[in-house]
């Protein structure tokens, strides 16, 4: 291990500049997005006639219920289809109308769309060219990553990162493995850089794909988004070319949900089926760099309820939720990152300043290094995969490692991302540092919680909850052996 971190203090020389290029334009608004032609009904602690009254209600508007369900606790979620879209109520009509004029029958059952929950990654608008060459231009295969250790080279500030590189040093040889959750567009179980770090059972990865309810699917990633995330956890080193998850050696094993699809987008079923399997797999910690807004203001308590209990159920006893703030740039909530049972990540860059794009508030607890993130690129049946290819950015010069091919971008293993998708998984790598050291933590979101605020830097430009700051796994791990 000093080997190890010996030879990132070495390589300190190969930062480049993290210039931002022509970023758009961060918008003031959300543009709200749910699947068309569907209602879910929110229903808690209520009596089965009030559902059937309910279910009465809405097919006089043209819905019909599916078979589509998910409970939590004393909690159901409920999806209801119209039967012809052209004919039926309007969606939001619906909504508004069930929730403000129900009938005392329907009691306990709430209404809401069925939100479409998207990855929380940035554009591609940061400037990648060269970023991993040193001064004389020369590229290296051994990269050196700015968020675990920042000397402050090339316009950044020394020390304006996870201070991970020395944490790493603190953990224990040997300790029982922490068990972290990826749910999202899936994982890469194959990837070279997590050999040994994906959760096994009879010989196979273990992992669910929830958005294909009606049956079996395919949890491994074909869109690029949860691999980054899995690498940015517990990616292992190599000689050759790599990175390192903010991890580092500690004994992670990463679980495969694919909550997501191709086009890095789920629902409300497939978001909640995928935590509450990750929770019963036996997860510590369960990554969540996605995120939905409401439609409206009356909408929050109805979502935030739903989420309350989703991350409160049985299943998740165990469990440590961590979730992105969103990339609105504003103070904007964002679910589940909103809800009191998850730990808020805001993003950070190499200045010490909150990303330009990252939300912010005083419910965001913590920020973790966002900015320029470099992580695993996806192959899925035989051809690499991310999240920006379908974006235009083929021939981009963002892609590293596996030199020499005729197209330097279709050989690539590694590439940079930016986003509270990536500040999210390094600060999940630093809760499991905390787990490793101290098992007593497991299942207790609000030490760990409390942990990484009162630990982190605190700057007055990040924004967020008075006690939060950025994450110093240095202070955390301390705090987290002193742990009672």
């Amino acid at each position: 291990m000093k080997k190890l971190v010996a030879l990132f203090m070495a390589l300190s020389m190969l930062f480049v500049s993290f210039a931002v290029a022509d970023a758009p334009a961060v918008q003031s608004t959300v543009k709200e997005q749910f699947v068309p032609g569907q209602l879910v009904a929110y229903v808690s602690n209520a009596r089965s006639a009030n559902v059937t009254a309910a279910t009465q209600i809405l097919e006089t508007w043209g819905y019909t219920q599916t078979r589509r369900e998910l409970s939590f606790g004393q909690m159901t979620l409920k999806l209801y289809e119209a039967k012809n879209r052209s004919a039926a109520k309007n969606v939001v009509e619906a909504v508004r109308l069930f929730n403000s004029s129900m009938s005392r029958d329907a009691q306990g059952v709430k209404l809401m769309p069925n939100y479409i929950f998207k990855i929380n990654n940035n554009d591609p608008c940061f400037n990648r060219k060269d970023i991993y060459r040193d001064r004389d231009g020369n590229a290296h295969d051994i990269l050196l990553q700015w968020d675990m250790k920042n000397p402050g080279e090339f316009g950044g500030i020394a020390g304006s990162d996870l201070n991970a590189t020395a944490a790493w040093e603190m953990i224990p040889e040997n300790h029982e493995p922490v068990i972290v959750a990826v749910v999202d567009t899936g994982v890469d179980t194959e990837h070279p850089g997590l050999k040994g770090r994906i959760l096994m059972k009879d010989g196979k990865p273990v992992g669910k794909d929830t958005t294909a309810w009606w049956g079996e699917g395919d949890h491994h990633d074909d869109h690029g988004h949860g691999s980054h995330c899995a690498g940015s956890i517990a990616a292992g080193y190599s000689d050759k070319e790599g990175m390192t998850g903010s991890s580092g050696p500690t004994n992670v094993k990463i679980i495969s949900v694919k909550a997501m699809g191709k086009d890095g987008s789920g629902d409300l079923f497939s978001i909640g089926d995928g935590i509450k399997w990750a929770g019963k797999q036996g997860a510590d910690i369960i990554s969540l760099s996605l995120g939905a807004t409401p439609l409206f203001p009356e909408q929050e308590p109805i979502l935030k309820a739903a989420f309350d209990d989703i991350l409160n159920a049985p299943e998740l006893k165990n469990a440590i939720p961590i979730a992105a703030a969103g990339n609105n740039g504003e103070d904007l909530h964002s679910f589940p990152a909103f809800c009191d049972g998850a730990i808020a990540i805001g993003a950070s860059d190499h200045q010490d300043k909150l990303a330009t794009f990252s939300n912010f508030g005083n419910w965001v607890d913590v920020v973790s290094p966002g900015v320029n993130i470099l992580s695993l690129r996806a192959k899925f049946k035989g051809k690499y995969v991310d999240m920006y290819r379908d974006a235009g950015y083929e021939k981009a010069e963002f892609a590293v490692g596996n030199g020499g091919a005729k197209d330097p971008y279709d050989n690539r293993a590694y590439y940079i991302a930016s986003g509270t998708s990536m500040a999210t998984p390094n600060a999940a790598g630093i809760a499991a540092m905390l787990l490793a050291v101290n098992p007593k933590l497991k299942g207790n979101t609000e030490a760990v919680r409390k942990i990484l605020m009162e630990s982190s830097v605190k700057k007055g430009t990040f924004k967020i909850k008075e006690n939060g700051g950025r994450i110093d796994a240095v202070e955390a791990v301390k705090a987290a052996k002193n742990f009672k």
